[in-house]
């Protein structure tokens, strides 16, 4: 759900204006990190790199108000839940994105979306051996449900 809001109210008013007056508005952040300790705590939870990571980054994002507001057809509106895409460069020179809707709780937001993620990972698993990339023995079956990564 979504409520407009006055922007000159928000933080938000100056960028308001620049995302009105833009032809293409968006915003675009980059930044190198280092997710060694994603893709460690990935492989050990048994949870996709790009699903931790999208979990991770919304987490962050659902604590700050900013990302909560975005304009619309020329209006600036709160929104209850987060609009929040991910893209990834991968190592072919391709792009990786999670647009999955943010979960507070880890365990729900695997439980809730265990039936698209496990496609998502089965077609990952296809298409990296049909590249000759290396893969696990099997195809996946099932996604670890019960996580023990705590985020503060």
């Amino acid at each position: 759900m979504k409520v407009e809001v006055n922007p000159k109210d928000t933080m938000r008013g100056e960028a308001f204006g620049l995302w009105m007056s833009s032809p293409m508005p968006m915003v675009t952040l980059t930044k190198t990190f280092d997710v060694g300790r994603v893709v460690k705590v990935s492989k050990k939870l048994g949870v996709g790199f790009n699903v931790l990571l999208c979990w991770c980054i919304a987490k962050a994002a659902s604590q700050m108000e900013v990302f909560y507001l975005l304009p619309e057809g020329g209006k600036l509106f709160r929104y209850d839940s987060l609009a929040i895409n991910v893209i990834v460069k991968n190592r072919r020179g391709g792009i990786n994105s999670c647009d999955i809707p943010f979960e507070g709780d880890m365990k729900q937001f695997i439980e809730k979306y265990q039936p698209q993620l496990l496609l998502y990972y089965q077609k990952l698993y296809e298409i990296k051996k049909n590249l000759g990339l290396p893969v696990p023995d099997s195809k996946p079956i099932s996604i670890n449900r019960d996580p023990e990564l705590l985020i503060f």
